[in-house]
């Protein structure tokens, strides 16, 4: 009888270690609002070629981080990738910016995490950040470098995470 109690406390005890890994392994995931990706057709990333996600902000309240996630060849031509940024507002007020994005060092190391084929390189386009408006919101990237054919970009990914306020 003794025995067995003692492996039924030990079968709970190991259910409870279980229980409080998993837990802060999954406390621990980003918490994304919005995640989508958009498949660039034939690799080739032209002027006309506008890529657009539409989002939800409910909270004006709450803090932001967003995050735009490209997917390119190991022989994409350039070390860096310029694009225009244009964010539409609910209200139809827009905003545009341009960026321009390292994809690789000075010795063309790719940024990134990086197969024999292709890299994916997460860039940080803000961090904290605050809607004044609720609604739906769109943003747009488009391909700002000197040449309208950009070959080599496969996907393009846009994420809004939700800031986690710790009070």
């Amino acid at each position: 009888m003794q025995f067995r109690k003692q492996i039924s406390s030990a079968l709970v005890r190991k259910q409870i270690v279980f229980c409080g890994l998993l837990w802060s392994c999954l406390a621990c995931q980003p918490n994304y609002l919005y995640q989508e990706e958009k498949i660039i057709a034939n690799s080739i990333w032209t002027y006309d070629d506008a890529v657009s996600f539409t989002f939800q902000i409910d909270d004006t309240e709450a803090q932001y981080n967003l995050y735009l996630d490209i997917r390119h060849s190991t022989q994409f031509p350039f070390q860096n990738l310029y694009t225009m940024i244009q964010t539409t507002y609910p209200s139809g007020r827009t905003v545009d910016s341009r960026i321009s994005i390292d994809m690789a060092n000075k010795l063309g190391e790719w940024y990134g995490k990086c197969s024999q084929e292709d890299c994916l390189l997460r860039v940080n386009l803000q961090q904290g950040a605050f809607f004044k408006e609720a609604g739906a919101h769109q943003i747009t990237f488009e391909q700002y470098t000197r040449k309208d054919s950009l070959a080599g970009v496969n996907v393009l990914g846009f994420a809004v995470e939700a800031v986690k306020n710790i009070n």
